[in-house]
């Protein structure tokens, strides 16, 4: 039985990033979606909440 583990993303800081400029934007590219999931036997799904 595999476990299942829930990420939603809210937006946040962890959607931000600088630009060619320096200032700290939002970015539409949610990051966690290029983390990959090394463990076995764990189902990630993630959501974007805004």
């Amino acid at each position: 039985m595999s476990k299942k583990i829930l990420v939603l993303h809210t937006g946040g800081t962890i959607s931000m990033q600088a630009d060619a400029s320096g200032a700290v934007v939002t970015s539409q590219d949610n990051p966690m979606n290029h983390v990959s999931n090394p463990l076995e036997g764990v189902e990630v799904h993630a959501l974007d909440f805004f």
